[in-house]
This record gives structure tokens, C-alpha cells and sequence, in this order.
């Protein structure tokens, strides 16, 4: 072989690499793609809890000073928002973190329907 022939068997990729189909390419970059918008989603729900907790350590200091400035000594009113509001974040915590379980197997059995359902109609 010539020194020519060398240097085009050094171009030539492994059989099995993506980018040797067009539509294996296009696989990964879909699959890249719905993977970033999901952890995106995931991204977004801790966000969004991380601010519903600042909010409720907040105006529950705000709400206790009130109280204890005010009325110490009387009924601790600020304890039913405390407990109520608590109840909110705690289920909204569970919504942003306790998806690995019980939630992520049922998303996981809807995400197998939809597909089946696709795959039926073509």
C-alpha cells in the first residue's frame, strides 16, 4: 500500500460508531435533547421548592415575631399556618424529591403505554 492508501484507512471510522448512519445521529441527539429537557423539568421542581420553603421559614419568623411581640402569652396562633403551610411544603417536597419510588414507577407504566399506544397506530 502506498502512503496514500495509509492515510485513508486512518479516516475510516470502526464499524458501530453513530456517526456512521444519519439516523443514528439524529437517535442520540433526540435522546440528548429529551434528556436535557427532563432534567431541565427536575431542575425547575427543586427550584421551585427551594423558594416555597424560603418563603414559609420567612413569613413564619415574620408571623412568630408578631405573635411573640405582640401577644406572648396568649394562643400561639401563628401554629395553624405553620402546620397548615407545612402540611403544603412538606407534599410539595415529596413532589420534587420523593419521585423515585411510587411516583417514578407509575410515570415509568404510563410512559410504556403511551408508547405501545404509538407503536400500534403506525
Amino acid at each position: 500500500m502506498t502512503g496514500a492508501g495509509y492515510a485513508a484507512q486512518a479516516i475510516v471510522k470502526p464499524k458501530g460508531t453513530y456517526d456512521d448512519e444519519f439516523y443514528g445521529t439524529m437517535d442520540i441527539d433526540r435522546e440528548d435533547e429529551e434528556l436535557r429537557k427532563l432534567a431541565k423539568e427536575i431542575a425547575e421542581e427543586k427550584i421551585g421548592f427551594y423558594i416555597h420553603l424560603t418563603a414559609y421559614v420567612l413569613v413564619n419568623l415574620m408571623l412568630w415575631t408578631i405573635w411573640a411581640v405582640n401577644s406572648w402569652g396568649s394562643f400561639p396562633w401563628p401554629l395553624f399556618v405553620s402546620a397548615f403551610w407545612g402540611i403544603g411544603l412538606f407534599s410539595h417536597g415529596l413532589s420534587a424529591y420523593g419521585k423515585g419510588t411510587w411516583g417514578q414507577r407509575m410515570e415509568d407504566r404510563e410512559y410504556e403505554r403511551l408508547k405501545y399506544q404509538r407503536r400500534d397506530r403506525y
